[in-house]
């Protein structure tokens, strides 16, 4: 296969892979359905309030950083529980979150 096309199908596959990309970054109902799964937690907000339990236990929310770029979005959330403060960081990529977080 002669150089140029090769060359012409690797650049073909990287705008692919980056069109992709931008195409499946999750939601936040998505990101909501992966703390439930992942870490029973739960959370309900009206305009004011944002209440939060783990299997079933009242914990607080204290903060939430989003960094939404084009390809992916990272999200920190931060919950005060009786155990101590939980800080939970995720990576939301090709329709998927994965945990982050190193604690």
């Amino acid at each position: 296969m002669p150089k140029q096309r090769k060359k012409w199908i690797l650049i073909l596959i990287f705008f692919a892979l980056i069109l992709s990309m931008v195409a499946t970054v999750p939601s936040e109902k998505s990101y909501n359905q992966w703390l439930a799964t992942q870490y029973n937690l739960k959370c309900t907000s009206d305009t004011v309030t944002r209440d939060c339990s783990i299997n079933g236990q009242a914990i607080e929310w204290k903060d939430k950083t989003e960094r939404h770029l084009f390809l992916y979005k990272k999200t920190t959330d931060e919950y005060s529980t009786n155990k101590g403060n939980l800080t939970i960081k995720s990576l939301g990529i090709f329709g998927h979150y994965f945990d982050i977080s190193s604690s």
